[in-house]
């Protein structure tokens, strides 16, 4: 079975990410855009918002780099939903600031009522991800070698 485009494509930029020592902003937009959409839907789709934020990501990237990765693979819905959960939190510069944002998360990821709660379920299983994803690869393909 042949890989797909997108397949090819992933590899090829998670390879030049590790080759970047794990820093995903020193990489061209193509890859970077392919390396967080899988990364950060593939997270989401995991746990929602909350398993997104419990963590750092290597060098402690603003959330609005995740959104506009989103946001140029015309995806804006998972990008708002990013946006407008960051902007939740009760501190600035969440992105920083691991233990306080697990205490926030605590706090709210039980109540169904809660706006958090209602943007994490619409992220969660987007499957307009992917498929925009690969459009998005499509158009750049150039940027993934021989991919």
């Amino acid at each position: 079975m042949t890989q797909s485009l997108l397949e090819r494509a992933s590899a090829y930029a998670t390879a030049k990410v590790l080759e970047a020592d794990g820093c995903v902003s020193r990489l061209p937009e193509a890859l970077q855009t392919v390396v967080v959409i899988n990364t950060t839907q593939g997270i989401i789709d995991n746990g929602g918002l909350e398993y997104f934020y419990e963590s750092d990501f290597p060098t402690n990237l603003p959330y609005s780099f995740f959104a506009e990765a989103f946001r140029r693979i015309g995806v804006e819905s998972v990008a708002s939903c990013i946006d407008e959960s960051s902007r939740m939190f009760p501190f600035p510069e969440p992105h920083l600031h691991e233990a306080k944002r697990r205490t926030w998360l605590d706090s709210v990821k039980d109540d169904e009522a809660h706006p958090f709660v209602h943007l994490s379920r619409k992220a969660c299983g987007d499957e307009l991800v992917f498929q925009k994803l690969a459009e998005y690869v499509d158009r750049h393909r150039d940027a993934f070698g021989a991919a």
